[in-house]
């Protein structure tokens, strides 16, 4: 069975965000309302324009029939227009002139142009032609007629003026609202951030991952959500590591009984039988001692399948000794089979405790068998210590090789599975100097405590 991969990998969310999404939703909205706001504005941009240069010439007609009116009275009729025309000048919408018999102009008023006009394509687009209307004027001498000419310049310059000024405050209120909204789904999406880790860690097998409910109630009400879910996900993982260790603890008394009917039941009769056998071979000769010779023989053998059953049953520590005679043993079995092979072991304390003794002989016999059938190593070192209430273990050989040759074996996954049941930790990592594996990890004293190990019963059988 594979190695659990425990590297962590943060994925990028793919495509755009939600917070991306409705800033850009919000910003087409706003910049569909400008558009539409500009083009509402410039559908009305001739008729403003025509509006303005009527309003000019009704107030120009105003003054000049005011002056026709007063002509009976006036001593200098002709120098009263010429008044009037004086009165026009700079006029920024108006241009009077006065026209002589023949239709030539005798004086006009100066028009005052503005300095900045619109640009020529606005003017060509939105600005109408000149209003010229003419006044005859029934007078003798040389002047016969007043022209007026309302001049669109100053009123599509004004328009112009206007119209940048009302876009540049849509334009400015679209990019404060842009930044308005922006700023509320910055806030209000911000803690969905912090729910995504708890999710990644939850995923993780972290179930003690807790947010701090803040944001809209609705992000508020899944921070909760995910909160109560990692607690949930705590207390199943608790039940599992509980009826793991039960399971354990049965499968152990199991095997002790065995072991002890075994030792005690069939043990006796497999010896009484050599004895009788070791009898009748002194007491006879011939064919008969023969049979008894093959029998002895039987029963040895018998007596080895037994012990065998016996070690198989009882794969924990030796019985009366400690972690460390133990460990020490294992390396001189190893050893013993693997001469070429340098077996280093450190180890601050005789015993752990039983059941923490036993569970990381598991741990650390699984690893070197490992490191054994799968790795060509030249050395094996082995380290237990206990600090800071954890048993800390680490088996380490230089047998080369990537860490995916050796991902194997059912015996591997159990000792995983093992020692996440009592709480504890455990990693898988290749080294490069010297080229190998190494497996490290600690178990939490009261947890290795808790869990079930070789029975007393089983290993005084």
């Amino acid at each position: 069975m594979p190695y659990p991969d425990r590297a962590r990998h943060d994925r990028g969310d793919a495509g755009v965000s939600l917070q991306a999404r409705l800033i850009a939703a919000i910003l087409c909205a706003l910049i569909a309302i400008l558009a539409l706001g500009g083009a509402a504005t410039v559908l009305h941009v001739r008729e403003r324009i025509e509006t303005e240069m009527r309003s000019a010439h009704i107030v120009a007609e105003h003054r000049i029939a005011r002056q026709i009116a007063e002509l009976p009275a006036a001593l200098d009729p002709q120098e009263k227009f010429r008044a009037l025309i004086r009165t026009f000048d700079s006029d920024r919408h108006a241009r009077l002139a006065l026209l002589g018999g023949d239709g030539r102009t005798v004086q006009a008023s100066h028009l005052n142009q503005p300095r900045d006009p619109a640009p020529a394509w606005f003017a060509q687009l939105f600005a109408p032609p000149a209003q010229v209307s003419v006044v005859p004027l029934a007078l003798s001498g040389p002047v016969s007629a007043l022209e007026l000419t309302i001049d669109p310049t100053s009123h599509t310059r004004d328009v112009w003026t206007d119209l940048g000024l009302g876009l540049t405050i849509l334009a400015l209120f679209v990019c404060l609202s842009l930044l308005l909204v922006y700023a509320i789904a910055r806030s209000a999406l911000g803690p969905l951030t912090a729910v995504r880790a708890s999710l990644h860690d939850i995923g993780a097998g972290r179930y003690d991952t807790q947010i701090a409910p803040s944001g809209p109630p609705e992000i508020q009400a899944l921070a909760a959500s995910c909160n109560d879910m990692a607690a949930r996900l705590s207390a199943m993982a608790a039940e599992n590591r509980r009826l793991g260790a039960l399971i354990d603890r049965m499968q152990e008394e199991e095997r002790a009984e065995l072991a002890r009917d075994l030792h005690d039941e069939v043990g006796p009769f497999l010896f009484a039988i050599d004895v009788d056998a070791a009898g009748i071979e002194a007491a006879s000769g011939g064919e008969i001692a023969e049979r008894a010779g093959a029998i002895r023989k039987a029963t040895a053998h018998a007596r080895q399948a037994v012990r065998r059953i016996l070690a198989n049953l009882r794969p924990g520590l030796l019985p009366g000794l400690g972690l460390r005679e133990t460990l020490e043993q294992l390396c001189r079995e190893f050893a013993a089979r693997r001469p070429e092979i340098s077996f280093e072991l450190e180890i601050d304390a005789d015993t752990f405790g039983e059941e923490s003794d036993a569970t990381l002989l598991l741990v650390i016999r699984e690893a070197m068998l490992n490191a054994l059938r799968h790795g060509h190593p030249r050395r094996i070192a082995l380290a237990v210590s206990a600090e800071a209430g954890a048993v800390r273990f680490r088996v380490g050989d230089d047998g080369g090789g990537p860490v995916g040759e050796r991902r194997q074996g059912y015996g591997i996954s159990g000792m995983i599975e093992r020692v996440e049941a009592a709480g504890g930790t455990i990693a898988i990592a290749a080294t490069a100097q010297p080229a190998g594996l190494v497996v490290s990890g600690a178990l939490p004293l009261a947890a290795a405590r808790a869990m079930p190990g070789p029975g007393r019963e089983a290993q005084a059988a």
